[in-house]
């Protein structure tokens, strides 16, 4: 999949087994974080240039936060 695609800032879901270093979105915006095994939804900032994640509540992405996110602000 090449990065300009559409589908690359799209929010997925995916597990991550081993900690990591990323950025994840709080109610402050995106802070470069330890990214625990877990599973999280994730996608490609414009911006940035970066994989960012956010936390899954209940089988759902808290959508609240991934709204504002969507717009572009990242």
């Amino acid at each position: 999949m090449d990065d300009d695609e559409p589908e690359t800032f799209d929010w997925h879901e995916i597990a991550v087994s081993f900690p990591r270093l990323g950025y994840l979105i709080t109610r402050d915006g995106a802070r470069l974080r330890i990214i625990w095994p877990g599973w999280y939804m994730v996608r490609r900032s414009r911006t940035m240039g970066k994989t960012i994640y956010a936390f899954r509540q209940r089988g759902r992405v808290r959508s609240t936060l991934l709204a504002h996110w969507r717009v572009g602000a990242c």
